[in-house]
């Protein structure tokens, strides 16, 4: 019976329809989101994520024997859909093709699409054959990566007296690695920002960022060792948190933290990371993981004060007050946890440390009262996950070194095969505090906050999807730019729908309340005209409303045409866009394709334009290249940005060229 129904699957799909683009479309929006509200407009620089895609992509993910942490690395499945797919293993055993996918309850065609060029049904290589393979198996790559702003900014302009920039205009980033699938890592990145020096009297050491980094996996009960650079997740993130983790957008049932406590760091930023040794030991149903770093980091230092205000996250060191304060500030952080993990249950203990070197003494503002202070700092947690029948629930109980508390609770639950619900509430004391706490709230950190969040995910239909979700919150106290304790309520409704094997339409509606009341509207489509070239074209329109000043509009379009000629060794995309909005406050966000393992989510504010072709072509077997051209013209103005980034004009033209050599 299995095999009949097996047939009839593959008699009625074709492998091309369940093609997917270069990231899957969630995840696209999922970035777009994450900074939606972000108070940093700076180009990303953690491309961990799209480095695991990448290797998931040549290297594809065996769906017979993929364990559940390997597929929420993918970031694309919810709970729920991983636990269906273990059951359906366990019931029916190694799955034939991935055409059998459909079978699994929950996996719809749309989830297939995102992930079938990530998984593969090859037949498993047995580690022992693994181990004796790792040094000389694996797959090297040197990636070097120059980009520059073509108009010449103020701090590039030398004076006699005065700030400028003491570097040239390129920013340079160079990487190589080694990978054996996810047994054996290791590697060096090296990175210069745009404006800071290279190899002269300010800075002698070449480039302004190093970092190295050796993974180590499954070696006997040795689950992972991680020496050099390297992130640390733990819990649900109320006290620590470094990989990239999505908050919320219109995947309404990923909001669950699910990451390996240890993983190996090659990125470019150069603040969320730790620099030491980690080690994490299994045996049994037993886990226990340690790590200890101690790092230099970038602190404001008021002369003649033995304590430190902030902490300089951007890595930018392009002037002498910015060198001033590179690497002032030591910071040593050890911790661990130890969990307990069964078939359908999960507990773990977690705590972590931090000293550094001054004490930190934050600004004396109201918003401030509560914030990490002194030299140490320290936080524990329990955290906890539960599968049943039809139901998963997971959450965290977290403690900071004064004993105020955090705690978030989640639960998803399939209550139809067609219909799918979230719900996550939190309750953070306002004096919480954590270093690096990374989890699903409304603020940047988890701190000052109470809220509840609800999802609902429905698919009536192999075309049709709805998916909305209403989070509603409160700030206890005060925060930056509010003076007052607040509340809010945040909403999304997204409905999706493809009328044929090659058109996908999606409209999304956002609402935002606050001091401030934001909406937008979206219109997405994407069209397969052939099997070279594919349309995605955009609307959106948003609405802003302040308290005390005139309501504001913004619109924005695009046009991309993607261009991948079959068994041709090149492709191009293309794209036109045009924005108008009344100020800043009505901006519009818009994720843009680029090179390998880099992308941007620019915010788009005024009335302009902005054009673009990225072209990417295999040289030769062990060489690909990219060069991506961009511009954005702001017709009417005389000059664009301010102080020592402001560029005389109105147009902004970036070059980014990229090489990548491979064995």
């Amino acid at each position: 019976m299995r095999v009949l129904v097996f047939i009839l699957i593959c008699l009625c799909c074709k492998r091309e329809v369940l093609r997917c683009q270069e990231l899957p479309a969630n995840v696209e929006q999922q970035l777009e989101e994450s900074l939606n509200e972000a108070a940093e407009e700076e180009e990303p620089a953690n491309d961990e994520y799209l480095q695991e895609l990448d290797h998931y992509k040549r290297h594809p993910l065996n769906i017979n024997t993929a364990e559940k942490g390997d597929l929420r690395l993918l970031s694309i499945l919810n709970e729920w859909q991983i636990e269906n797919l273990i059951s359906y293993r366990k019931l029916l055993g190694r799955l034939i093709s991935l055409y059998e996918l459909q079978a699994v309850p929950g996996w719809d065609l749309p989830t297939i699409r995102k992930l079938w060029q990530y998984l593969s049904v090859n037949d498993p290589v047995s580690l022992s054959d693994v181990f004796t393979e790792r040094l000389k198996k694996g797959e090297a790559g040197l990636l070097f990566r120059v980009s520059q702003v073509l108009e010449k900014a103020a701090g590039f302009t030398k004076k006699s007296t005065g700030n400028h920039y003491l570097g040239s205009p390129q920013q340079v980033f160079i990487r190589y690695r080694y990978k054996y699938k996810d047994l054996l890592q290791y590697g060096i990145t090296a990175e210069k920002d745009a404006g800071e020096p290279f190899f002269n009297e300010k800075l002698k050491s070449g480039f302004d960022f190093y970092s190295l980094h050796l993974f180590i996996r499954r070696v006997g009960i040795i689950e992972s060792l991680a020496l050099g650079d390297f992130t640390v997740n733990l819990g649900q993130g109320l006290i620590h948190w470094q990989s990239m983790a999505f908050k919320m957008g219109a995947s309404v049932l990923n909001i669950k933290r699910e990451s390996p406590v240890l993983k190996p760091y090659g990125s470019a930023g150069e603040f969320n990371f730790l620099r030491g040794i980690g080690l994490t030991l299994r045996k049994g149903k037993w886990e226990g993981t340690g790590f200890i770093s101690f790092r230099k980091l970038s602190g404001t230092v008021t002369d003649g004060q033995e304590y430190f205000s902030s902490l300089q996250t951007s890595g930018y060191h392009r002037t002498d007050s910015e060198l001033k304060d590179r690497n002032n500030i030591g910071q040593v952080t050890t911790g661990g946890n130890i969990r307990f993990t069964d078939e359908r249950f999960r507990v773990g203990v977690n705590g972590i440390y931090h000293r550094f070197s001054l004490p930190l003494q934050k600004k004396d503002e109201p918003y401030n009262l509560f914030a990490v202070e002194g030299k140490e700092w320290y936080n524990g947690s329990i955290d906890y996950a539960y599968t049943g029948k039809n139901f998963h629930v997971f959450g965290e109980m977290a403690i900071d070194r004064k004993r105020h508390t955090a705690v978030l609770n989640g639960i998803m639950m399939s209550v139809d095969r067609r219909v799918d619900i979230a719900l996550l509430h939190r309750a953070i004391a306002k004096e919480y505090q954590s270093v690096n706490g990374n989890a699903f709230t409304e603020n940047t950190l988890p701190s000052n906050e109470n809220g509840l969040y609800t999802g609902i995910s429905i698919h009536p239909t192999a075309r049709w999807s709805l998916n909305a979700w209403v989070d509603t919150y409160q700030f206890p106290w005060l925060r930056f730019g509010v003076d007052y304790p607040s509340q809010g309520r945040s909403c999304l409704l997204q409905v999706s729908f493809m009328p044929d094997k090659k058109t996908e339409l999606n409209i999304t509606y956002r609402n935002r309340e606050e001091e401030m009341i934001k909406r937008s509207l979206r219109f997405h489509m994407a069209y397969s005209i052939s099997e070279m070239f594919t349309l995605r074209n955009r609307y959106e329109l948003t609405w802003v409303e302040p308290q005390d000043s005139k309501k504001e509009e913004g619109f924005l379009t695009y046009v991309d045409l993607i261009c991948k000629p079959v068994l041709k060794p090149f492709s191009i995309i293309l794209r036109w866009l045009h924005f108008e909005t009344s100020s800043y406050a009505s901006r519009i966000y818009a994720y843009e394709n680029d090179v390998l393992f880099s992308y941007a989510v620019p915010a788009y504010s005024g009335r302009g334009n902005h054009y673009g072709i990225l072209i990417s072509y295999k040289i030769a077997k062990w060489l690909n290249g990219w060069l991506h051209f961009q511009q954005t013209v702001y017709p009417g103005l005389s000059s664009l940005g301010s102080g020592l980034s402001q560029i005389t004009g109105n147009r902004k033209t970036e070059l980014k060229i990229q090489l990548m050599f491979r064995r």
